[in-house]
């Protein structure tokens, strides 16, 4: 069994022929495969990375936000476990994105 490794730039993968496919795919049947991957590119495109732009900017601003509401809130309640609600529920919150991002990508690579 051989493996290839094609990059996904610009919205294709490269379609460029080796020679290590020499006996084992012809020119005809690597464009014809590669062609059929490209297509399914363009129908079902893969998800944006989850760090582009300033998302992880703006995560980090939230997580000290809560962060420091919290730490201000037990300092002046000393109500803890109703505080601590806060903060286990960003981490759900967090858990259930991820989960669903993964899912989404995991989707593409089927």
């Amino acid at each position: 069994m051989k493996t290839l490794h094609c990059v996904y730039n610009n919205g294709r993968f490269a379609d460029q022929y080796t020679l290590d496919l020499e006996g084992f795919m012809s020119p005809h049947e690597f464009t014809a495969t590669i062609n059929t991957f490209n297509t399914a590119a363009w129908h079902y495109p893969p998800p944006l990375p989850f760090g582009t732009g300033y998302l992880h900017i703006y995560l980090f601003c939230i997580a000290f936000t809560v962060l420091a509401s919290v730490i201000t809130a037990i300092h002046y309640t000393h109500h803890i476990s109703l505080i601590l609600a806060l903060p286990f529920s960003f981490l759900t919150i967090c858990m259930i994105v991820i989960g669903w991002r993964r899912r989404q990508r995991n989707r593409v690579k089927e």
